[in-house]
């Protein structure tokens, strides 16, 4: 009953801890999977127009070639990043089956002003951040030369929207 006269269905909900995924496989795939074939049930049998499904960068794994494209072989190495691919296809497939639009957005490092940056899971830039309010030394794994793409939240809100509105359907972006 919650999606009668909804147009569109934004997906984010998933368990999203590739580390607390090997401890807890089947759980992640009951959230990840099974919990994305519900929304898709629910939202056919309500009439959804169009289904945009948030995943993961964690589906393509470790890449050599950069910038990674979204044709890049995709090669999960956590529990976590293969329940977001096998949620993919998930999508595809009903959405293809049932006539119901959708597009898959698969967001690198997300990062936005009320991420704390402190715990087990506190993210990058956050942490910076508060190292440079608060005089520290930002702490840096490696040799300082590795990399990775990060995206601030109202950006990637802003993607959710125009492939919510946008012609295109059946599309993955990164």
């Amino acid at each position: 009953h919650l999606f009668e006269g909804v147009d569109t269905v934004f997906h984010l909900a998933a368990l999203t801890r590739p580390r607390e995924s090997f401890n807890n496989p089947f759980i992640t795939r009951d959230v990840n999977v099974k919990g994305t074939q519900q929304i898709l049930m629910m939202a056919q049998k309500a009439k959804v127009r169009r289904f945009v499904f948030v995943s993961s960068a964690a589906v393509y794994g470790t890449q050599s070639t950069f910038p990674i494209k979204e044709d890049a072989q995709t090669k999960p190495e956590s529990p976590y990043g293969e329940t977001k691919l096998e949620a993919e296809e998930c999508v595809q497939d009903f959405c293809s089956n049932h006539t119901i639009e959708f597009n898959i957005v698969r967001p690198f490092n997300v990062y936005g002003t009320r991420q704390d940056p402190k715990g087990e899971y506190g993210a990058a830039v956050p942490k910076f951040i508060d190292a440079l309010k608060t005089g520290k030394q930002s702490y840096i794994t490696g040799d300082g030369e590795q990399f990775r793409d990060f995206i601030y939240i109202d950006d990637l809100t802003e993607l959710l929207i125009a492939t919510s509105i946008s012609d295109v359907n059946g599309e993955i972006f990164n």
